[in-house]
């Protein structure tokens, strides 16, 4: 209300201070998130409400989401939209979730300007969700702490990122509730691949 001028005109300074604080509550709210979702998952209390659901219908509602933090960056994500639909029984809202955790950490590991290709398709009885980025990698001997809690990767962006090494911990463990998986395909300053793996339980639709 402050800096929409509700109490009148404020100085540049005074708007400047308001900025951080603005930024800083936004973050702290951001960890509280975090922690709720972790401690509900790990008691279990973590309720699947299923349905069946067009895995790219999903995918494009991600992107979407998150086009305005792209934008800023000067990035790009490359979405080839396949033509068919890929439907699977899960927890549209939970789903969506985990494709923007995965989605916004390839932008947020990537340098302005870098592009980040998303691709979805089939194997086998699976759905795969595909997320490629050009950003920082992934040294081989970190991946296997990667989904752990409170996990946090030394990086040349790792500091101006921030984050509470929450999010991939809390993204597998609802993955798992769908019986799916994900996994990371990355390198030092290589770029990283992860890929959201959820089984496909009816036929694909023209």
């Amino acid at each position: 209300m402050l800096s929409q001028g509700y109490v009148g005109k404020l100085t540049e300074s005074q708007m400047d201070m308001i900025g951080v604080a603005y930024k800083s509550n936004e973050r702290q709210l951001e960890i509280i998130e975090d922690l709720l979702k972790v401690a509900k998952v790990d008691a279990g209390k973590v309720y699947l409400d299923k349905s069946s659901c067009d895995i790219v219908v999903q995918v494009e509602k991600a992107i979407k989401g998150q086009a305005i933090l792209f934008r800023d960056r000067k990035q790009n994500v490359i979405f080839s939209k396949p033509k068919m639909q890929m439907i699977a029984s899960v927890d549209s809202k939970l789903i969506l979730m985990v494709i923007e955790n995965i989605i916004d950490n390839a932008g947020k590991y990537s340098r302005d300007g870098q592009d980040i290709i998303v691709d979805v398709y089939q194997k086998d009885a699976n759905t795969i969700i595909s997320v490629k980025d050009y950003g920082v990698g992934i040294r081989k001997r970190d991946q296997k702490d990667l989904f752990e809690k409170f996990s946090r990767i030394e990086n040349p962006l790792s500091v101006s990122v921030g984050g509470t090494g929450l999010g991939l911990y809390w993204a597998k463990k609802i993955l798992d509730l769908h019986e799916g998986s994900i996994e990371v395909i990355s390198t030092l300053k290589g770029g990283s691949t992860f890929k959201i793996t959820t089984p496909t339980t009816s036929d694909v639709m023209r």
